[in-house]
């Protein structure tokens, strides 16, 4: 093994290995705040890994055949302000990545989100959310260290849909942005209004040193979008309520414009305390705008959608699937309809230290500019308390992609290997 990999280990290890002895300090570490409130440093994190290639463009497949490791770390900061009637929290994730081997693969990343909300009655009540998120391709893959929260014992959360054709339509590095906002009305104690809209940008971005950067031609340089949307529920029983749906979104790319309107009819049923079930049906119309310089013209009509989730849940293991038929696609990639399944399962018992998380997640887009599209994606991570504030977490990630958008081989698999070391300070704030 070279002698820097095992001097990257004993540098990871041993500030690590000291801290979680000191007990009694970490108990009182915060140096941002001392309060419940105001800013709040939640977790550090330092790690180090493997991965294994990434996209240099359209039509080629890898960037660095022989993949790169890896070192990097974040923090993760947390800001809330509550009055009776309104609140605001922030949370930002700074990552930093250093490659030994391709400067390719060093990068930064970030993370925001901010989120405000006020009740201007009893029943009137609104708010609004700005996210935004530059990442890399190896972080979508494995994405952050998750540690059990002390509140339902369980880590983690399903993988987002679409990270795989994110990165296989935008390249190794790109940046997503998000506002949303919401109205909601309780006409009485059992049924609610709601209304709400949403802008998004996600576009690709250069990546590699300040030297030497990259600007390959993506398959989707930028997508664009807005939507509107308004529903109704309704609480049949404490375990069942019923909802109806309807929603218009404008999408933009150099690819496909269009519009899509869906109309939805919904019902979630709790089977006691630890089944939950959930159905949903409707249909759409998809209206495509404007041919573009590709001279796609897409798919115009109406057809249906559906979908359904199942989560189970106990105080040590949390387990939930989700699968969907929508119309179109959110790429802006004229795709006749898009067929997708997220899954999740966590394991940690209380009071041990040990836990264990895994995802998956799969995407296929039926008839787009090119053809059919199929991707999946995959992680697994154990983690373990090594003491009461500090944790290490082992992490593998896995994507593949088939069809012509994957390149010449019509194929393209990636994986990663992360162990991360996670401080979390006493108080953290929960939002």
């Amino acid at each position: 093994m070279p002698r820097w990999v095992l001097t990257l280990v004993f540098l990871c290890l041993a500030p690590w290995a000291s801290l979680s002895a000191q007990t009694d300090d970490l108990d009182k570490l915060n140096p941002l705040s001392s309060n419940p409130g105001g800013l709040r440093l939640q977790n550090v994190t330092g790690f180090f890994g493997y991965y294994s290639a990434g996209f240099s463009g359209y039509g080629s497949s890898v960037v660095s055949p022989g993949g790169a490791t890896q070192a990097g770390g974040s923090a993760t900061l947390g800001y809330s302000w509550l009055a009776e009637r309104s609140g605001v929290s922030v949370t930002y994730t700074p990552t930093f990545v250093r490659s030994f081997q391709n400067s390719g693969f060093s990068t930064s990343t970030h993370n925001l989100s901010i989120n405000w909300h006020r009740s201007a009655t009893p029943r009137l009540s609104y708010g609004l959310t700005l996210s935004g998120y530059l990442t890399s391709l190896s972080e979508a893959l494995v994405g952050t260290a998750s540690v059990p929260d002390g509140q339902n014992n369980t880590p983690g959360s399903p993988l987002s849909q679409g990270t795989s054709l994110t990165t296989l339509f935008y390249g190794s590095r790109y940046v997503t942005s998000a506002l949303t906002g919401t109205v909601s009305y309780a006409a009485s104690a059992r049924s609610t209004w709601q209304a709400g809209f949403s802008a998004n940008l996600t576009e690709g971005l250069p990546y590699g040193s300040a030297v030497n950067q990259y600007q390959p031609e993506y398959l989707l340089n930028r997508t664009t979008s807005g939507q509107a949307n308004l529903g109704y529920s309704r609480s049949l029983s404490p375990y069942t309520q019923v909802g109806i749906s309807a929603s218009s979104i404008r999408t933009f790319s150099r690819i496909y414009d269009s519009l899509a309107t869906t109309g939805d009819v919904s019902i979630t049923h709790a089977v006691g305390m630890r089944w939950s079930l959930q159905a949903h049906g409707g249909a759409g119309f998809v209206d495509p705008l404007r041919q573009n310089n590709f001279g796609y013209s897409g798919y115009r009509g109406a057809q249906y959608q559906t979908g359904g989730s199942i989560a189970y849940k106990t105080r040590v293991h949390a387990f939930q699937v989700q699968v969907d038929r929508a119309i179109s696609d959110q790429y802006g990639f004229g795709a006749r309809a898009t067929l997708s399944a997220v899954g999740t399962w966590n394991w940690a018992r209380p009071g041990r230290s040990w836990w264990w998380t895994s995802t998956f997640g799969e995407q296929y887009l039926s008839q787009s500019a090119l053809g059919n599209i199929n991707t999946w994606q995959a992680t697994a991570g154990i983690g373990r308390r090594v003491g009461p504030r500090v944790s290490t977490f082992l992490q593998y990630g896995f994507g593949t992609y088939s069809g012509v958008a994957a390149g010449p081989q019509r194929q393209l698999t990636q994986h990663t290997v992360r162990l991360s070391f996670v401080l979390t300070p006493s108080g953290m704030a929960r939002f």
